[in-house]
């Protein structure tokens, strides 16, 4: 009997860290004995050994640090059947993008950002060079860009990302002398609250401690060591397996910053998971997960958040009332069956087309140099930071968000890192972190 023909998929992304690596993990785990496609896999940036290892037995192949070899790239993209770039706004990707002519192909997005804020912005060049853009989350469609742009995300179907949820998440109760409020994730302040510590000490509940799981910000750090708050707050670091440290929470307070670049929140939904009620603010990721009064409770101001702590810190009730709710609603949402299904049906639709040649830069007598490759990445609507004056500078200090002070989330600072001989990239990156500290 003859097998059947299996399409290949080539996954391009920058890297295989955080969030997008633990999805694109448990998304490979799922389908490493499907009958129609098989997949490969290209990461732009070098791996860790522990990356490759876990990635090696789940896809055909894996090859790292594969922007060293652009030609090797587009070989593997002409041999695809279907071609899925897992998209937000990094150097290496965009650099690929604006500077290679893709062979003919069909070419898929995923966002892995919601949009809303920071650099990873769409664009109508972006949107427009694959020949199918998906999203990761539908609260991308609230994204403030022009009509053009708006129309087109209107159009674009969304597949939910999830990193699938722990075989066994029951709680394990146990007798405590004191409760405990969590948090897991970044503490990069592009991310987490600016105020989380001053929050969080004002929290006016007795035998209350807070333990925060996270790469360490020194910062952070030492706002929270301080003789008033000394003991209250307990730094563990990166944890590779959290659900210990998950299954001691009583409370899982998560305020992030308004327009942070998250979408679906794997964390979010693994605390969920185990049955603690979280406490977030009203931002359009957070009040899409998390349905107030629900499956725990939406806050608006750094007031509210405090009392929503101090309420359910003294509510055990409620507590567990929430808990429930919100156990039930991370398995509907983070179910891995419903991300298989999706991305079957996008497959189907993309093979559907004809194999295209892909450019996005029409001007054939040079490349775009690194700082082009930025203004391109952010869209037309910032060409003004690009010149260093009064206004500029204004807008970097006061109206941006944090994403675009982080040193990496594709900021200016980002790029520079990558391409530091870039002379124009390097003075904008040093000339706004000196007017923006």
């Amino acid at each position: 009997m003859m097998t059947p023909h299996k399409s290949r998929v080539f996954h391009i992304t920058p890297h295989l860290g955080g969030g997008v690596g633990s999805v694109l993990r448990n998304y490979f785990a799922s389908v490493i004995e499907d009958p129609n496609f098989d997949h490969s896999l290209c990461c732009l940036e070098p791996s860790s050994l522990s990356q490759k290892t876990q990635f090696s037995v789940l896809v055909d192949t894996v090859d790292d640090n594969c922007f060293s070899s652009i030609e090797g790239i587009k070989d593997n993209i002409s041999k695809a059947d279907i071609v899925v770039m897992h998209w937000w706004n990094h150097p290496l990707l965009f650099e690929l993008m604006v500077n290679t002519s893709f062979p003919s192909c069909r070419l898929m997005f995923w966002s892995h950002v919601s949009g809303l804020g920071g650099t990873s912005i769409f664009t109508e060049n972006l949107l427009n060079f694959p020949d199918a853009f998906y999203l990761s989350t539908p609260i991308s469609k609230q994204a403030n860009v022009d009509a053009k742009v708006c129309e087109k995300l209107q159009s674009c179907d969304y597949i939910w990302a999830t990193s699938g949820l722990p075989d066994s998440n029951s709680r394990t109760s146990h007798k405590k002398n004191s409760l405990n409020v969590g948090y897991v994730g970044t503490l990069d302040y592009a991310k987490i609250h600016p105020h989380f510590i001053s929050m969080s000490s004002r929290v006016n509940t007795e035998n209350t401690n807070f333990t925060i799981c996270g790469d360490i910000n020194e910062v952070m750090l030492e706002e929270a060591t301080t003789d008033a708050l000394k003991g209250r707050f307990k730094f563990v670091g990166f944890v590779e397996n959290v659900g210990d440290y998950i299954n001691s929470f009583d409370l899982f307070g998560y305020p992030l910053t308004a327009n942070h670049y998250g979408t679906c929140d794997q964390v979010l939904g693994e605390v969920m998971s185990y049955g603690v009620p979280p406490v977030v603010f009203d931002n359009p990721m957070e009040s899409f997960i998390v349905s107030h009064d629900d499956s725990g409770l939406v806050v608006s101001s750094e007031d509210e958040y405090i009392n929503a702590l101090e309420f359910l810190l003294d509510e055990p009730s409620e507590r567990n009332r929430l808990g429930k709710n919100a156990k039930e609603r991370a398995a509907a949402l983070y179910d891995t069956r419903k991300l298989i299904s999706a991305w079957n049906t996008a497959y189907n639709k993309v093979l559907a087309l004809p194999k295209t040649a892909k450019s996005w830069n029409k001007r054939f007598d040079r490349l775009y140099s690194p700082t082009d490759v930025f203004f391109e990445s952010v869209g037309k609507a910032f060409n003004h930071l690009r010149e260093i004056d009064e206004e500029s500078v204004s807008w970097l200090r006061v109206k941006s968000d944090l994403g675009w002070q982080s040193l990496t989330k594709g900021s200016l600072h980002h790029y520079s890192k990558f391409f530091p001989y870039d002379e124009e990239l390097k003075y904008l990156s040093e000339t706004f972190r000196r007017n923006i500290r």
